[in-house]
């Protein structure tokens, strides 16, 4: 269920002429949508780590609540004031809107508690619990306590403004791809591409800067060179960047 998907459509980012030189590797990408070509950098990490959000309601909350991620909207979920009342009742929506054993819900009052992502989910950013509907009397606020990551860590766009270590490019994206809350990467191929785990960055090649998303002066001095045309035109026809 939390694995890749791959979706063969369309052939996405195309190195030019000297095709045989090009090379991939597969990366795992944050939550998100991300156009073939889109220049990535990859996040820092020193150890993985598991996403825990915490709930916290204030005022004299009564009756459902609704929460939801990613675009979906979960079930009601009861209100209680009692602990175990409160953990079971998250546990049971969580378990029905993405599946048993995605997470982890502990609850020490009927005034807080947390969600801790796990199993498929683990070390991940699935994105935000969102609150959808308040509970009548009260107030639902969500925060996380601790994001979500990998070992090694992950990659997203680059942007020489970003300060987690992709300010630093590191390859381009081979294909349009769509990464959702619980880190299931759907990515539009031509070919088969059974058994990865993430999806094809290119680290290696000659490729049109026409065609590259995010691209900058600085990420062209780390990704490699211009062959043809400069930094000052980089959509320019024509222009070309050749990596490794």
């Amino acid at each position: 269920m939390f694995g890749p998907i791959a979706v063969y459509k369309n052939k996405g980012l195309q190195a030019y002429e000297v095709v045989q030189e090009s090379r991939q590797r597969t990366v795992r990408l944050g939550a998100g949508t991300y156009p073939a070509g889109t220049v990535l950098g990859e996040v820092t990490a020193l150890a993985a780590a598991d996403d825990v959000q915490t709930l916290t309601f204030t005022g004299s909350p009564a009756g459902n609540f609704v929460l939801g991620m990613g675009g979906q909207t979960f079930g009601p979920t009861a209100y209680s004031a009692a602990a175990a009342a409160l953990q079971a009742n998250l546990q049971a929506t969580f378990d029905a809107a993405l599946g048993a054993g995605v997470v982890a819900v502990a609850a020490a009052s009927g005034t807080s508690a947390t969600v801790t992502f796990q199993g498929p989910a683990a070390a991940h950013d699935p994105g935000p619990v969102n609150v959808i509907g308040q509970p009548p009397g009260g107030t639902l606020a969500v925060a996380r306590t601790t994001p979500g990551r990998a070992a090694g860590g992950m990659f997203k766009a680059y942007s020489a403004a970003n300060a987690d270590g992709t300010q630093l490019a590191k390859g381009l994206l081979a294909y349009d791809t769509v990464v959702d809350a619980l880190g299931r990467h759907q990515w539009y191929s031509d070919r088969p591409a059974s058994g990865v785990q993430g999806c094809p960055m290119f680290f290696e090649g000659q490729f049109l800067t026409s065609e590259l998303v995010g691209l900058d002066a600085a990420a062209v001095g780390q990704l490699g060179r211009m062959v043809k045309g400069s930094t000052a035109a980089l959509t320019a026809p024509g222009a070309l960047l050749r990596m490794g």
